[in-house]
């Protein structure tokens, strides 16, 4: 990473800011990023909070929070304690491969005809 780009710093900064959460922790990793010449990844490849995966799966953030206690959600733990959780996009595609699909019942589907007032 060449130091001419300002705005690109800014961005590994606020990338690696969402990943270590403390100010003065990103601002060792730019530095160490700098250091070593890497060039750090993408904001889109940067870890997703619950939340954010919540947003991209279209799921609220307690079945996120099960697909990951349920072993079901790959994710990475960052900081003291339980720390924080982080997804990667990847894992949330792989999640929604290995999802199986909802079957349809007859008796839902007599269900949802009587809900719409339309006889199956």
């Amino acid at each position: 990473m060449q130091p001419d780009n300002l705005a690109q710093i800014e961005e590994t900064y606020q990338h690696f800011l969402g990943i270590a959460g403390d100010p003065q922790a990103a601002a060792l990793l730019v530095h160490s990023a700098y250091l070593a010449g890497q060039q750090p990844a993408a904001a889109s490849d940067a870890p997703l909070t619950i939340k954010e995966a919540a947003d991209v799966m279209g799921i609220g953030v307690r079945t996120v929070y099960s697909l990951v206690a349920a072993g079901k959600l790959r994710h990475s733990r960052f900081g003291a304690g339980r720390g924080t959780i982080r997804i990667s996009r990847e894992a949330i595609a792989e999640c929604q491969r290995a999802a199986e699909p909802v079957k349809e019942t007859p008796r839902d589907l007599k269900y949802l005809a009587r809900v719409a007032g339309r006889p199956i």
